[in-house]
């Protein structure tokens, strides 16, 4: 049992509550339900093409490299890019599916 679990239970006891109970496990899945939207900047609700833009000058403006390439040929691009830099051929990528799947 961690420190949380024994904190958690100890409140529960002192509440004489187990978590269990059908109306608290209905209020807290009706408020997970219907919790509030988070705040969204300005630039998150513009419109695809300007926000790809805005993404571009903001890459760009910290001396970043954008290149549009179809998924098919990231590999290829990535590649190029490595090469252009004299870095190894090397990289290593996170876990989404969509980079998993690429070639």
């Amino acid at each position: 049992m961690t420190a949380r679990d024994t904190i958690l239970a100890s409140i529960r006891r002192a509440l004489g509550v187990t978590g269990r109970e059908a109306p608290r496990r209905q209020a807290v899945a009706d408020r997970l339900k219907e919790h509030p939207r988070g705040v969204v900047p300005a630039r998150g609700q513009l419109p695809q093409p300007e926000r790809l833009a805005l993404f571009r000058a903001m890459v760009e403006a910290a001396a970043g490299t954008v290149e549009d390439v179809r998924a098919d040929d990231v590999p290829g691009a990535v590649a190029r890019f490595l090469r252009a830099h004299n870095l190894p051929m090397a990289i290593r990528r996170g876990a989404d599916p969509r980079l998993a799947a690429l070639p």
